[in-house]
């Protein structure tokens, strides 16, 4: 039997990677000034692998007798406030910030989703978890090196 409360947490990570592509996709067109330009580019290249994280998610909850979710399903809430409490496409400091956040976001995500499925012995889905869980603090590890040269 799949357990409700990884089924609950494997669309809630599906819907916020595909936030994620659609926020860095917009940052990665908008951003302006030389620096953000640079950072615009990182962004735009972690869409892919962004991207990748979803599919991933997705063929999980079809493995496990579910369906992704599609765009008129009610999980469907964004909550990326930190990438859009801006305005100023010159302001890269505030898009880095809401960026980290966001990634740290998706790290809290999979660590949770490792602990759930681990404790009811869904073993494929936290090593799962646990890979995109890596990929993540990777991510966040590059945006924090990123963080430092604007201090």
């Amino acid at each position: 039997m799949v357990d409700e409360n990884v089924i609950r947490i494997l669309k809630e990570a599906y819907v916020a990677e595909l936030e994620t592509v659609i926020n860095y996709t917009s940052l990665g067109l908008s951003l302006k000034t030389f620096d953000g330009r640079e950072v615009a580019d990182d962004l735009q290249a972690d869409v892919a692998d962004e991207l990748g994280h979803a599919e991933r998610v997705g063929k999980r909850l079809r493995v496990l007798g579910e369906r992704a979710p599609r765009s008129m399903d009610d999980v469907f809430t964004f909550t990326q406030e930190g990438i859009n409490r801006f305005d100023d496409m010159t302001d890269v400091e505030a898009a880095i910030d809401g960026v980290i956040e966001a990634e740290q976001d998706a790290i809290a995500t999979y660590d949770g989703l490792v602990e759930v499925a681990g404790d009811v012995g869904d073993h494929a889905t936290a090593t799962m978890a646990a890979e995109l869980l890596e990929d993540e603090q990777d991510h966040l590890a590059e945006l924090n090196a990123i963080r430092e040269t604007f201090a």
